[in-house]
């Protein structure tokens, strides 16, 4: 510690002089863990994990997923909070690890490259067809960092990022089916639910940093009420997509949907800035996740019971369709079939047969007289004397 009234080697006294603090070990690692976006990050890379395992893929594939998606996430939030730097710093949002100076932008710049370097290979680990459905997830969501948010287009990279994400988990598994269309379509709602429900607290200070996406150009009323829509829309996707019936659990998913829509759209008390809205839809969103892995095990056959039938050959469709009282003539028939079919396969008695039988039925008159022969002739033996 200096004493009062020191100089530096300037001449000038050691307090007017700038300084950085030195930076403790360790600080930069957390500020580039802080700066990734570590909840999004988690979440979405364990959603995708679990629905992988819950539609069969086996330990190895669910690692291999786990870590291609993680990586994508790391180098989207790296991506987001480099591109951001002015904007935040404007903003004041000194919670920023870049923005308080705990990180240089060189760093956060090399890390989100070697992130996404990472997760070229990690996709394509799981196939082709998985490992660009999955690529292509990333890129849209890098396509939104760098300045699709600011259009009216803004949706358009949630949508096709969350809707891949099935993909990428079925196209990885054996024979590499592509997911359902029900299951599609949902992910890409429940990601355009997703933006709107992760603007809705920040809408004010996205349009005083110039960022007018669609939600931004909406407007908090407007976001506000239509948020729930495509959460309630791709409930109603997981209830009723999926083969066979809904069940208790879908259909009380799908009431809690509802009311929680229904909770979104009434004017809040709290005023316009109150997190009840905000809450309502994440917990849409969160309930429609749970449904998702509910039907994971139906993503990778979507339609089995309906293939399966349409499989079957007619006969065996007719045969579960005749009634049980038919069953001995179907058995006797069946084993009237079997004798002609062994007597096809010998020939001769049925010839010697037939040239036994065929003059007997063609000349009856020829038998009758040959039979009145027969009897003359055993009554004159029976007649002579011995």
């Amino acid at each position: 510690m200096s004493s009062p009234g020191a100089r530096a080697t300037d001449g000038r006294p050691v307090d007017a002089v700038t300084t950085v603090p030195p930076r403790r070990p360790g600080a930069a690692w957390r500020g580039l863990l802080r700066a990734c976006h570590p909840e999004p990050t988690v979440a979405v890379t364990a959603l995708i994990t679990a629905l992988a395992a819950a539609s069969g893929r086996d330990p190895l594939g669910c690692l291999l997923v786990a870590a291609a998606v993680c990586t994508g996430q790391l180098s989207v939030g790296w991506c987001n909070d480099r591109v951001d730097l002015r904007r935040d710093t404007a903003a004041g949002r000194s919670g920023k690890p870049l923005v308080a100076g705990a990180l240089r932008p060189g760093a956060v710049t090399a890390a989100a490259g070697c992130a996404l370097a990472l997760c070229v290979p990690l996709s394509y680990a799981s196939g082709p067809a998985a490992g660009t459905a999955h690529l292509t997830a990333v890129a849209a969501a890098w396509g939104y960092d760098l300045g699709v948010k600011r259009t009216a287009a803004s949706w358009l990279p949630y949508a096709v990022g969350f809707g891949l994400l099935p993909a990428f988990v079925t196209l990885g598994l054996p024979g590499r089916p592509w997911p359902p269309a029900w299951s599609v379509a949902a992910g890409a709602l429940l990601g355009v639910g997703a933006h709107f429900t992760n603007v809705l607290p920040d809408i004010d200070a996205d349009l005083a940093s110039g960022v007018r996406g669609l939600p931004q150009r909406l407007g908090r009323r407007w976001t506000r009420l239509l948020a729930p829509v495509p959460l309630l829309a791709a409930g109603v996707l997981l209830v009723f997509g999926p083969p066979g019936p809904a069940g208790r659990a879908g259909c009380a998913a799908l009431a809690v949907t509802g009311a929680l829509a229904v909770a979104t759209v009434l004017p809040a008390r709290a005023g316009a800035d109150s997190r009840v809205p905000f809450l309502a839809t994440l917990t849409m969103a969160v309930t429609a996740v749970g449904l998702l892995l509910l039907h994971g095990g139906s993503l990778a056959t979507p339609d089995t019971g309906r293939a399966e039938h349409r499989a079957q050959p007619a006969s065996a469709v007719h045969r579960r369709a005749q009634p049980a009282a038919i069953g001995p003539i179907v058995a006797r028939a069946s084993s009237s079939a079997a004798t002609c079919s062994a007597a096809v396969r010998s020939p001769r008695p049925i010839v010697s047969t037939v040239r036994w039988v065929a003059p007997n039925r063609a000349h009856p008159s020829a038998n009758a007289s040959r039979s009145d022969g027969a009897t003359r002739d055993r009554l004159s033996r029976a007649s002579t004397p011995m």
